[in-house]
This record gives C-alpha cells, sequence and structure tokens, in this order.
C-alpha cells in the first residue's frame, strides 16, 4: 500500500515569490493596457467582443467541449476588458 498522501498542501508562498508574481502580473496588465487604450485597439477589442462574448455560448447541436470552447473564448475578452476597467480605476 501507498503510505504517501492523495494531497499535499502547497508551500506558503516567499515574499519574493509574491513579489514575481505581482511584478509580472503588473507587466501584463500594462501591456494589455498599452495595446487597447490606443484607438486601434478599443476598434480590436470591440471586434472581439461581438464575436466571441455578444453570441450565445451554446447552440443546438454542438458538443460540451465545443461549448466550453466558446465559454472560454468569452472569459479571455471579459477578462481584457476587466483589466482595462481596472486601470482606469486606479487612475
Amino acid at each position: 500500500m501507498n503510505d504517501q498522501p492523495y494531497y499535499e498542501e502547497p508551500e506558503e508562498e516567499t515574499a519574493k515569490q509574491k513579489e514575481d508574481r505581482e511584478n509580472k502580473a503588473a507587466a501584463i496588465n500594462s501591456l494589455i493596457v498599452g495595446t487597447f487604450k490606443t484607438p486601434l485597439g478599443r476598434r480590436c477589442l470591440e471586434h472581439l467582443e461581438k464575436t466571441f462574448v455578444d453570441r450565445d455560448v451554446y447552440a443546438p447541436g454542438m458538443t460540451f467541449e465545443q461549448t466550453a470552447y466558446r465559454a472560454g473564448e468569452a472569459a479571455v475578452i471579459r477578462q481584457l476588458r476587466k483589466t482595462l476597467e481596472g486601470a482606469i480605476n486606479d487612475r
């Protein structure tokens, strides 16, 4: 019989790991804001929203995988919008 536990608690995040994670998140947020706050970026995001968000996630006959894929596409675009709105509120 295997004596190892099925699940191990994750190690505590060190201060350095937390700082690195936050710096990476800030860098990604800066890229998103720098890209989508331009006139072309806003047009691109509007197109992405119309294409992937403003539609039904499920259509009759779709498989679970197709539905999940479409939900994931929409979630990515919503996350971009959330990041941009957060940048506006941080000003």
